[in-house]
């Protein structure tokens, strides 16, 4: 599987499989690319 692309289905599939999501190295600061997560 390709792991820079994902395709609508597969994201999906995930989103309405699982409930509870952990997002690792979000920032809150703006000048950082993990801000946009």
């Amino acid at each position: 599987m390709n792991h820079d692309t994902y395709s609508d289905a597969y994201i999906r599939d995930i989103l309405l499989k699982h409930r509870v999501f952990a997002v690792v190295g979000a920032s809150a600061k703006t000048t950082r690319p993990s801000y946009f997560v």
